[in-house]
């Protein structure tokens, strides 16, 4: 039987009721009442009352268990993330001096150890090298790696600037290097 909504109640209550309805339905073995009629003749039995209130504590319990099973959740994942943000600046700290070439080979290994492209929180170091070529997109690619699903590929001209920065740094050391 389909329940109409109320309307000036907040519809979570709704919920709630119509959840704790059903369990007590459940608990007790008795079929849905056909009528209205039935339904008030249901709802005003000792019986039902006495398990909807205990049905309607247990409820709030598991809800309340779920709640904090989640918030708990959250927080053990923001751990994990600053846990893995500082062995990210661990690695880019001892890798800095690293070429761009070693770090793409680098990359390279890491997928070939998961057998397919790795997202950038998969790689030990992943932040640091995305922030040194720009984006995580333009190290898969410039690594002849396939891009995961979801993540859009760098633009053409992306690709065309990284390489102009990288001709000059070549060219800005050439130079160095002869004097």
């Amino acid at each position: 039987m389909a329940r109409k909504k109320s309307k000036g109640r907040f519809q979570g209550d709704v919920w709630f009721r119509e959840n704790v309805h059903d369990r007590v339905m459940c608990s007790l073995l008795l079929p849905e009442p056909r009528t209205q009629r039935e339904r008030r003749k249901l709802l005003s039995l000792p019986v039902y009352k006495e398990e909807y209130r205990r049905q309607s504590a247990l409820f709030r319990q598991e809800r309340q268990d779920k709640r904090e099973e989640h918030i708990q959740s959250r927080v053990e994942g923001e751990q994990e993330n600053l846990r893995r943000a500082e062995q990210d600046a661990i690695w880019g700290q001892a890798h800095k001096n690293d070429t761009e070439e070693v770090l793409l080979k680098y990359v390279r290994r890491c997928a070939e150890e998961r057998g397919k492209s790795p997202r950038m929180r998969d790689v030990l170091g992943g932040t640091y090298i995305s922030q040194r070529f720009g984006s995580w997109a333009l190290v898969l690619t410039l690594a002849g790696l396939k891009l995961p699903r979801g993540v859009e590929p760098p633009s053409q001209r992306t690709i065309n600037a990284y390489q102009k920065k990288h001709k000059e740094k070549a060219h800005g050391s050439r130079k160095e290097s002869d004097n």
